[in-house]
């Protein structure tokens, strides 16, 4: 009986352990750290300010934003900072949205600068000096 009990607690407190081990929680700092915005909320803003200043600097970071529209759609902006040519590469994927475009699925942009514009209730991110037919481009923004 005795012997019965310590196997069966054995067992439990086994299960106990590798159920925690594999849980999906993370904790702050580590989201903190994620390069994926799917939120938008302050950690997210934090993480896209980290951007923007090492975007200022020249120097390399990598952010994939993924946004949904009105609609449910999503869209995703995969923005990467290049230390070799100081320049930021956007890529914008809309084809998860199935009211877009069918003509505009993906557009990319290499931009010289990126920061922030301001609207009385948001913060939203701006890229200038970009290659194409808009030297300007206001993409997702953060609510105040």
């Amino acid at each position: 009986m005795r012997t019965r009990f310590l196997t069966t607690l054995v067992g439990l407190i086994s299960m106990v352990i590798f159920l925690a081990g594999c849980s999906n929680y993370k904790t702050e700092s580590s989201r903190m750290n994620s390069n994926v915005l799917i939120r938008f909320d302050k950690q997210d803003r934090e993480r896209m300010e980290r951007f923007v200043t090492q975007g200022k600097l020249n120097k390399f970071d990598y952010i994939l934003a993924v946004s949904n529209t009105l609609e449910g759609g999503k869209i995703i902006y995969d923005l990467r900072s290049d230390q070799q040519d100081g320049r930021i590469y956007l890529t914008i994927d809309n084809t998860r949205d199935v009211y877009a475009s069918p003509d505009i699925q993906r557009m990319q942009l290499v931009c010289d600068e990126i920061g922030w514009t301001e609207d009385p209730d948001s913060r939203r991110v701006q890229l200038s000096g970009c290659d194409g037919e808009q030297e300007e481009f206001s993409i997702f923004g953060f609510d105040e």
